[in-house]
C-alpha cells in the first residue's frame, strides 16, 4: 500500500505520519508539506516529501502508482476570519486538486480529515471562512464519489487536544495560564464539547486506513470523538487539579452558552464497527497531557 498524506508537518498530520511510518504494510508515503524539518522522519526511506505545487501534485501520484490511498490533512484554521482567501485556497482549491488528481489516478480511497465544526455550518457565526471552506469541500467529495467513482471517506474529528498544539487555541491557552498560576476568565463556562485526545484521533485515522476495504459505500461518514459532552468549566477544573494550579477561575455560573450549535457529540458507532474505541476518557486524556 502507498499513501499520499497532505499537511504532513502540521500538528495532527505529523502525528499521523509518524504512525504510518511504523506500518509494515505501507511501502511508500508521499508527504505533502511546505517544510521538511520533522526530526528523524525525513530520514526514513519510505517517506518522500513534496512541496504542494501543480507539478509536484502530478509527480506525487506518479510516484505513488497503484494501490494508493490519500489522507487529506492539510488545512488553514482561520480562527478569527482574518484570511478568508487562504482558507479558500487551501481548504477548497488545493483540496480539490488533490481529489481530482486522485480520481484520475484511480486511488483506493480518499480519507478527508474534517472537523465537527462543519456539522453546524448553517448556524455558526464564528470561524466562518474555515467552516464554509471545509464544508464546501465535503460537498465536492460527494460529487466525486457519485460522478467519478472515488471512495470518499469523511472523518470528522471533534474537539481534539494534546501535546504541542498551537498556544492560541483555547485548551493550550488555558494550560499555559494554569501552569503560570494566572487568572482565567471564562466567557462561556457552560459550553459543552466532545473532547477527544490526540492519540485516539490518530489511532482512528489509522483504523480507517487499514479497514478501507471493509467500507463499501462510495461516500461514508465517520465521527471521531468520545461520544459524550463535557462543559468547558469541567475541563478547566480537571486541568487545574492535575497541575495543582493556584489560578483563580472567574465565570458566571448561570451564563447561557452562546454557541449551542457546536454542542454536538460524536456518533461513534460506525467507528466501533471498524473496531475502534477511544482509549482515553476526558479525565484520563487530560491527565496524560499534563504529564507529558
Amino acid at each position: 500500500m502507498n499513501v499520499i498524506l497532505t499537511g504532513a508537518t502540521g500538528w495532527l498530520g505529523s502525528a499521523i505520519l509518524s504512525q504510518l511510518a511504523q506500518l509494515d504494510c505501507i511501502e511508500k508515503i508521499i508527504a505533502f508539506s511546505g517544510k521538511t524539518d520533522i526530526k528523524k522522519l525525513d530520514k526514513i526511506d519510505k517517506i518522500i516529501f513534496f512541496k504542494p505545487t501543480e507539478v509536484n501534485t502530478r509527480l506525487a501520484f506518479e510516484k505513488a502508482k497503484s494501490d494508493c490511498t490519500v489522507i487529506h490533512c492539510a488545512t488553514v484554521y482561520d480562527r478569527n476570519d482574518q484570511d478568508a482567501m487562504q482558507s479558500f485556497l487551501c481548504n477548497e482549491v488545493f483540496a480539490i486538486k488533490i481529489l481530482d488528481a486522485g480520481a484520475k489516478s484511480n486511488i483506493q480511497s480518499f480519507i478527508n480529515i474534517d472537523s465537527f465544526f462543519t456539522k453546524a455550518a448553517d448556524d455558526a457565526t464564528s470561524m466562518m471562512s474555515y467552516i464554509i471552506s471545509k464544508d464546501n469541500f465535503k460537498k465536492w467529495g460527494k460529487v466525486y464519489s457519485e460522478k467519478h467513482g472515488v471512495k470518499f471517506i469523511n472523518a470528522s474529528i471533534f474537539h481534539v487536544y494534546g501535546k504541542n498544539d498551537d498556544d492560541k487555541k483555547f485548551l493550550p491557552w488555558v494550560l499555559n495560564k494554569l501552569a503560570n498560576n494566572e487568572t482565567i476568565v471564562l466567557q462561556n463556562p457552560n459550553s459543552r464539547r466532545d473532547f477527544v485526545f490526540k492519540e485516539d484521533a490518530v489511532e482512528a485515522i489509522k483504523k480507517i486506513l487499514l479497514s478501507q476495504n471493509k467500507i463499501n459505500e462510495s461516500y461514508s461518514q465517520f465521527d471521531i470523538g468520545c461520544g459524550y459532552l463535557n462543559s468547558v468549566l469541567e475541563v478547566v477544573q480537571i486541568l487545574k487539579k492535575e497541575l495543582n494550579s493556584k489560578s483563580h477561575i472567574e465565570y458566571d455560573a448561570d451564563s447561557e452558552p452562546n454557541d449551542t450549535y457546536f454542542e454536538i457529540k460524536a456518533q461513534i458507532e460506525p467507528m466501533a464497527k471498524l473496531g475502534w474505541y477511544p482509549r482515553y476518557s476526558v479525565r484520563k486524556g487530560l491527565k496524560k497531557w499534563c504529564d507529558e
